[in-house]
């Protein structure tokens, strides 16, 4: 990590304050995120971390990781990290030739978009391994927060439809009980 510090700090009127100089030191950050794991991705070719910057769709990368390592699903506080570095790199919106295309408005919903892809990857993980327990804790206390209001419970006042025919709303039935 000092080295890619070193080598920003000596080009300082390149560098200093840039966009490009965060999105380096969050590529870079990203790319430590995967070293205790074994991930081989192309005919025994093991990972590199240049393969973040160069892959189509580097959260993807999150997947292979869980298929090739049993229980990694455990460590979801690890991959949703550098989901963030991933987002904060700008590698989520590129143009054709690689440059990031994200704007500063799209950063939140590029988090959330990122959250929501590794909680569900790490779900299906671990119910793939038969992990009910793990899968249901994450579904139960991680999506919530991730989905906010598409996933809370609408409140009453929202329903606009009638009943369904047959049924019975509450002051109604009261009423006919007295």
């Amino acid at each position: 990590m000092l080295i890619r510090h070193d080598s920003l700090n000596s080009f300082p009127d390149t560098f200093r304050d840039s966009l490009s100089r965060e999105r380096i030191l969050h590529l870079a950050d990203a790319a430590n995120y995967f070293a205790n794991y074994r991930l081989v991705l192309n005919s025994g070719e093991p990972y590199k971390p240049s393969v973040i910057h160069t892959h189509g769709d580097p959260i993807a990368l999150v997947e292979k990781v869980l298929a090739q390592n049993t229980r990694t699903y455990t460590d979801i506080d690890n991959f949703l990290n550098f989901g963030e570095k991933i987002v904060l790199a700008g590698l989520t919106i590129r143009d054709l030739e690689g440059r990031s295309k994200m704007e500063p408005e799209q950063v939140d919903e590029q988090m959330a978009i990122s959250r929501w892809r590794i909680t569900s990857m790490c779900i299906d993980a671990a119910l793939s391994e038969n992990d009910f327990e793990t899968a249901y804790s994450y579904v139960v206390n991680r999506l919530p927060s991730i989905s906010g209001n598409a996933y809370a419970k609408p409140d009453r006042s929202s329903y606009t439809d009638p009943p369904p025919k047959g049924a019975v709303r509450s002051e109604e039935h009261t009423s006919e009980l007295q």
